[in-house]
């Protein structure tokens, strides 16, 4: 059984880097309801809770993982196995930056000191958000302050951590209520939040794009789907916000375009149609192939045999054959989109996984080519 849950836990990991982040949550969450001893039950709920964090961006979500992730550590974690000390820091840091006050935030941070008392976090922001309460700030700017660490507007400076930026907007606007968040700043909050959902959306789609798009969009698709309700919260209590309105509409737009995109791309192409598609832009080369080595296999086979020059000659045409079709389509110039954004990477995805020959045509035609080759020799 641990073996099991091991296994979830690495494919779970490596779902997250791919960008694959519905399967990786239910390797995680299988995991956990798998686990019977109580560390394990942590650390899945751990990685859970960087799914939500960084993948999709769910800060409630996390924030939930985290603070339970923590509730085991301290009973069941590093004391009996020190080795797990670095992801019951990381589980009480990252609950820190989804503390919803002052409070809590003060309470985590004395855990991690007595965890780990040289993470950078502890001289760095938790002298900033003292400072602030002494100000008599309010906790949601202090959201607003951990948020615009995560990316940058100057492309040059951006570090694009948007999974990170949307939680912590997320449990501003989920929160707003109770954080008593100013009507600007709700907007703020809106408007930053849509930027980095798209932002996020779009690396889970280069992600998938460097694939040639194998795998459904649907798997980060909540990116988006999961921000509609909490735009359109806004919308209905300011129907006046134009530029609100046109960041709603380009989300659902990004989404249509996605699953557009994707059912089209994932359309089986006929064999018999592909194949006489390919059959017939290759039969110039066939008849290339023949005349050519027609016209050498004389001269050839008269000094160093009949046999061994049609071995020559058929090795010849298979490579030069294979070769020719295999990387024909990787020096060809790329077609230029007719549409821009995400549904030109789709178009430019789909050509580059259609460029790529059959193998078995490209079998069949190396064979025509050697046995036209063979025949013409023969003859001569």
């Amino acid at each position: 059984m641990s073996f099991g849950i091991s296994r979830l836990l690495e494919d779970g990991r490596s779902l997250l880097d791919q960008r694959r982040l519905t399967l990786a949550a239910k390797a995680f969450e299988e995991a956990r309801s798998l686990a019977r001893i109580p560390y394990r039950r942590a650390l899945a709920t751990y990685y859970l809770g960087l799914v939500y964090w960084v993948g999709f961006g769910d800060g409630v979500a996390a924030r939930r993982e985290f603070l339970a992730s923590v509730s085991d550590f301290e009973r069941h974690g590093y004391v009996k196995r020190p080795d797990l000390l670095s992801e019951h820091a990381g589980a009480v840091e990252n609950g820190m930056l989804c503390a919803l006050s002052f409070e809590e935030f003060e309470e985590l941070a004395a855990k991690l000191r007595a965890l780990k008392p040289a993470e950078p976090i502890l001289a760095g922001l938790v002298p900033l958000v003292r400072e602030a309460r002494e100000r008599g700030e309010p906790w949601s700017d202090q959201l607003f302050l951990i948020a615009s660490g995560y990316y940058n507007k100057d492309r040059k400076l951006d570090v694009g951590r948007y999974g990170e930026a949307k939680s912590t907007y997320h449990l501003l606007l989920a929160n707003r209520r109770a954080l008593r968040l100013r009507r600007e700043d709700w907007r703020i909050a809106v408007f930053e939040y849509c930027a980095v959902a798209m932002g996020l959306s779009q690396n889970c789609l280069k992600a998938s794009l460097g694939d040639a798009f194998q795998n459904s969009p649907e798997e980060f698709l909540p990116i988006l789907t999961d921000a509609l309700p909490l735009v359109d919260e806004y919308l209905a209590a300011h129907p006046g916000d134009e530029e609100t309105k046109r960041q709603r509409d380009q989300i659902a737009e990004i989404v249509a375009t996605l699953r557009e995109g994707w059912a089209e791309s994932s359309k089986p192409t006929p064999p018999r149609e592909m194949t006489a598609k390919r059959g017939m832009s290759t039969v110039p080369l066939f008849l290339v192939l023949a005349v050519l080595l027609g016209a050498l296999g004389e001269k050839v086979s008269s000094v160093i045999g009949t046999s061994t020059a049609v071995a020559i000659l058929l090795s010849t045409a298979g490579i030069f054959y294979f070769v020719a079709v295999r990387y024909a389509s990787r020096f060809a110039k790329p077609r230029a989109s007719t549409q821009a954004g995400v549904r030109g990477q789709f178009s430019e995805a789909k050509r580059r996984r259609d460029a790529i020959p059959d193998l078995s045509n490209v079998l069949v035609s190396v064979s025509l080519a050697s046995l036209v080759a063979a025949i013409a020799v023969w003859l001569i």
